[in-house]
């Protein structure tokens, strides 16, 4: 069997995961990619929101891990401009939404 190489991204992208407590005892987490820095410098980044919670969770914790699996989601186990791509050519494809 024939592996298919590994894929990567044309460059790594810049996330971030948050938790807001916005009302007491709700719980949201916010994906955020950063966006090019004015100064030009790389010392700020700024950051842009890139998907939400709908929902609010009960604790902090509970927030995080279903960011967290929003973030495996959209990006895989390894992360955003990492391989992908593992699978023999007999194997099916594994679909992702971006």
């Amino acid at each position: 069997m024939n592996t298919i190489p590994a894929t990567l991204s044309p460059s790594p992208r810049n996330l971030a995961l948050t938790v807001h407590e916005l009302e007491p005892g709700e719980f949201y987490w916010v994906l955020m990619e950063a966006v090019d820095d004015a100064a030009g410098e790389g010392a700020v980044h700024s950051y842009l929101p890139l998907e939400a919670a709908i929902e609010p969770h009960t604790s902090y914790s509970n927030a995080l891990v279903a960011g967290v699996s929003v973030l495996r989601r959209l990006f895989g186990t390894e992360g955003p401009g990492r391989a992908q791509d593992t699978r023999t050519s007999d194997e099916p494809a594994r679909t992702r939404s971006l």
